[in-house]
């Protein structure tokens, strides 16, 4: 009766610490998917989100949050269903959610997460029972000891994704089939049957259990053993009702689907390479079912549709060449022995002494045993039942190097190793009486360094390493991703910012969804690796800056993945982007994922000048007047050639000119609020708004785009007049870029209608026209006979280019990989181009030959902007932030979060430069930038 009080105390104990975890801690990288899939199980009765795993310990998860209400959206997997193709949403859909339900959407993962709570319960319930029966109450308060205060199960059981369910109910699985071997009376058969098939529910891993069940009937009943086609109906019909708790889980959903008209991705299943990918396969190429046109076409699959479909894109993962890091390397395939590792540098020094020291004894007796057969003592019939499957389950994910991410993989065979440690007991007892003490004093000393070690760490089990791999603030040395970083600090990191007052960090987070939700205003740091090329220009362009960052352990380890922009997007950083952090210290951490650094201009100096780099300039940025619009939203501004002076675009169609008063030494600075001078009109008011703007080479008239697809010439001192307005004519759809030739004699407009026209200034009216097929969304030109036109797709952003076309409309050819959906380009004197996509990357290209120089940067810019001199680029970034380049050598001289509104369009003015930027609100800002090459430059 004490063993149970006692184990029940540990597991009551074991879930207070998951339910505290599951508060303090942000949905991780799985997490955000697992929800919403769940819930799609329940609302629309269909399986396509996160098909890799059975969908038992989601729909558990999102029971709570389905009776409790969310915002869900389900239209991204409508369309995805509708064009029957096998492209995983899970992640977008995830990030969907959260959003759509905004800081609300933590609670509702909390609650998911306390649902799933009682998994881990019955995984301690089945290894105290089957230890108790095993070796003794002793063994059996041992092995729940472990189970409780193991760190991966208490960072996993806090969780909604399925590896402390798989572990648990795998393990009641077989614990149940032992007692049914025992006593092969239909009662256990009923009860073997149904948890089998619900630990084949809970993850894929247990594809292994059927074969492993029936190897061991066959050892357990031997080879004359009568009993053996008695057994074999109960085993039957085991099988049978597995199958069928199993395919009940699934709503019978696409069971008996012919294997010919499944649409595989696997090379296993198919007869095209696989598509490699950085993490997993996300979208799916059009390959070869390998069984169409062959006589297993028609069979009828006896599974549901989506598991074998889920099983096909694991195939597709495992097959992959993904980056896997073990001991401080990254490379493209993995080690046989990484699982091996893992264990030794992440369980408890305690629980690891005890299993090394029981398997070390077991190998004695039985070496002994095998010597004087008069001494038996070898491994039973019972005991290979949990021997077997511990083995199974480490051989099979050893095997798949392709893979090599997470620990988690190997939870199904961490309670069968629980049980095989727990003999310490027994086998303590057993010595001989000089020898007893000092096994029971050691056995006890070891269970007490593996709870202590344990506690010492929680909340922040998942980020546990023992103290022989340096405890948790050198496990990155080791190990990344869930094992010490699956973005579960977030609000520790945030709790941490707020206590330094730090805001507008430069931040690098682990995660699919905005962490501005949680309340982090943050952009992306600048991006290595900086030796990567010997040309100066190449690698000055990505130095890092002074400033503030918080930076995720996976990146600065040098793993290339997604990671949130700051402005509601997705950046793909490149391999080692982030490394260099690793030649600083951080000056905290938040938990264990995820580092702070304060980085000043001395320690940036002195790293240039370790690398061979001249200081950087010093382009101080600032707020200097806002502009009076009269109540009207400014739209678009563009600069007026050859003068200090500009134009504003309005919501209400008027077009506004406004002059520099004086040079930028002599003025004086103005507090956010206070307004500067009026803005003479040029343009009236109209019933549409300005939607682009042009001002000619010589700067003597512009031309403007309404949203209604007018396009209008006018001059740019008396365009009032009517007479001096010349309308060229009119598209379809609203304008999106308006371009003067560099002579002057044309203007090119484009419009969401994909077309572009180009027409002459004379008012001969319209020359060429361009049908792009997809949205025009940029206009340059890089000589007199040659426009740019940058297209996409703006629903996918995937599909996009920069085409290049000659005054009479014919194409050219595109510029060198320029892909994606193009938000934004610039033209120099010198037929460069700079091209902005919708990933945000900066690339320039040589106009005239479509060659791609480089990559200037692969940030999250929006809006472009290229001086007079052409000798600074200006992007707006982030909600207010704007980042200068000094274009001839690409080095990133400034960054400034300005405005509290995102940056939708700026202009250099003058010669100075006085930046104009004009703000989602509708508001114009006047920017003074004043410059000392004397001074490194330091970036807020």
């Amino acid at each position: 009766m004490a063993t149970k009080y006692a184990a029940a105390i540990l597991l009551s104990l074991q879930a207070v610490l998951l339910a505290w975890g599951a508060v303090r801690h942000s949905p991780t990288y799985d997490e955000v998917a697992h929800l919403p899939a769940g819930l799609s199980h329940w609302e629309r009765g269909d399986y396509h989100l996160y098909r890799v795993n059975p969908p038992l310990v989601r729909m558990i998860a999102s029971l709570p949050v389905w009776f409790l209400g969310a915002d869900t959206d389900w239209s991204r997997l409508d369309s995805v269903i509708d064009s029957d193709t096998n492209k995983r949403i899970d992640f977008e859909v995830g990030a969907e959610f959260i959003a759509a339900n905004g800081p609300r959407a933590f609670w509702l993962y909390t609650f998911a997460r306390w649902a799933c709570i009682p998994f881990a319960t019955i995984g301690g319930w089945a290894v105290w029972r089957w230890s108790r029966k095993l070796y003794g109450d002793g063994s059996a308060i041992l092995a729940v000891a472990l189970w409780t205060f193991s760190p991966l199960v208490i960072g996993h059981g806090q969780l909604i994704t399925p590896d402390v369910a798989a572990a648990s109910m795998g393990t009641l699985a077989f614990y149940l089939f032992w007692q049914w071997l025992r006593e092969p009376l239909w009662r256990h058969a009923y009860l073997v049957g149904a948890a089998l098939g619900l630990a084949e529910l809970t993850k894929t891993t247990w594809v292994i259990a059927i074969p492993l069940i029936l190897t061991l009937w066959l050892g357990f009943t031997g080879i004359h053993c009568q009993q053996r086609w008695r057994q074999a109906s109960q085993l039957a019909f085991i099988f049978g009702l597995a199958w069928f708790v199993f395919v009940l889980g699934y709503s019978g959903d696409g069971l008996f689907k012919p294997l010919g008209e499944y649409q595989f991705q696997s090379q296993a299943f198919s007869e095209t390479e696989p598509v490699d990918q950085d993490e997993e396969v996300h979208d799916v190429r059009s390959k070869n079912n390998r069984f169409a046109g062959t006589w297993m076409a028609g069979i009828p699959v006896p599974l549901p549709e989506q598991y074998v479909l889920g099983i096909d894109v694991q195939k597709a993962n495992f097959e992959s060449t993904t980056l896997s890091y073990l001991g401080g390397e990254l490379r493209s395939q993995g080690w046989w022995y990484y699982y091996l590792y893992a264990v030794g540098v992440k369980s408890t020094c305690g629980a690891l002494l005890m299993l090394v020291g029981v398997t070390i004894v077991r190998i004695v007796t039985m070496a002994i045993s095998i010597a004087n057969p008069h001494r038996r003592n070898v491994l039973t019939k019972d005991e290979w039942i949990v021997v077997v499957p511990l083995i199974a389950i480490l051989v099979t994910v050893s095997s798949q190097t392709g893979i090599n991410k997470h620990l988690r993989y190997l939870l199904p065979a961490y309670p069968f190793a629980i049980i095989w440690i727990s003999q310490a007991v027994r086998l303590a007892g057993a010595a001989r009486p000089k020898l007893r003490k000092y096994g029971h004093t050691a056995m006890v000393a070891c269970t007490a360094w593996a709870v202590s070690s344990s506690l010492w760490i929680y909340p922040h089990s998942m980020s546990h390493f023992n103290e022989l791999a340096g405890g948790p603030r050198r496990g990155d040395q080791h190990l990344i991703n869930s094992n010490i970083d699956w973005g579960q600090d977030l609000f520790y990191l945030r709790d941490e910012l707020d206590k330094r007052g730090w805001r507008g960090v430069g931040m690098v987070y682990w995660g699919r969804f905005d962490p501005r939700l949680a309340g982090i205003e943050f952009d992306l740091p600048p991006r290595g690796p900086f030796e990567a090329t010997s040309d100066a220009r190449g690698r000055s362009r990505l130095l890092p800056k002074p400033g503030r960052y918080a930076i995720s352990v996976n990146h600065i380890r040098g793993y290339a993945f997604l990671a949130p922009d700051g402005n509601g997007g997705l950046a793909m950083p490149r391999k080692d982007a982030y490394s260099y952090f690793q030649r600083w210290q951080p000056i905290a951490t938040a938990g264990y994922s995820t580092r702070l650094y304060e980085i000043s201009t001395t320690d940036v100096t002195e790293l240039r000048q370790r690398l061979g780099f001249d200081n950087l300039p010093d382009l101080k940025i600032a707020i200097n007047n806002n502009l009076s619009l009269d109540n009207s939203h400014a739209t678009t501004v563009t600069a007026i050639a050859n003068e200090s002076a500009f134009l504003l675009g309005c919501a209400d169609g008027s077009v506004k000119r406004f002059q520099l008063a004086e040079p930028m030494q002599q003025r004086q600075s103005t507090t956010d609020g206070e307004a500067n001078r009026q803005g003479v009109e040029l343009m009236p008011a109209s019933t549409h708004s300005v939607a682009a703007l042009a001002s000619s080479p010589s700067g003597d008239r512009f031309v403007s785009g309404y949203a209604n697809g007018d396009v209008f010439l006018a001059t740019t001192e008396t365009a009032r007049e009517a007479s001096s307005r010349i309308r060229l004519g009119t598209h379809d759809s609203r304008i999106t870029a308006v371009a003067f030739s560099p002579d002057g004699t044309q203007v090119a407009s484009a419009s969401n209608d994909g077309i572009v026209q180009i027409w002459d200034t004379n008012g001969s009216g319209l020359s060429a026209s361009i049908d792009c097929e997809l949205t025009t969304t940029a206009l340059g030109w890089v000589t007199s006979n040659q426009l740019l036109v940058g297209t996409g797709d703006w629903k996918t952003g995937r599909r996009g280019s920069i085409g290049r076309y000659d005054v009479t409309g014919q194409w050219l050819g595109d510029l060198e990989n320029s892909r994606h959906l193009i938000i934004d380009l610039v033209a120099t004197k010198d037929g460069r181009v700079i091209g902005r996509n919708h990933t945000g990357e900066l690339s320039i290209w040589d106009g005239i030959t479509g060659k791609k120089q480089f990559t200037l940067v692969g940030e999250t810019a929006r809006q472009l902007s290229l001086s007079s001199d052409e000798r600074w680029l200006a992007a707006s970034v982030a909600t207010g932030t704007i980042r200068i380049w000094e274009l001839s050598t690409g080095d990133l001289v400034q960054q400034s979060k300005l405005l509290e509104h995102r940056i939708e369009e700026m202009a250099f003015v003058g010669t100075e430069p006085v930046l104009i930027a004009v703000d989602a609100r509708g508001n114009a800002h006047e920017i003074s930038i004043t410059l000392d090459e004397t001074r490194p430059t330091q970036i807020d």
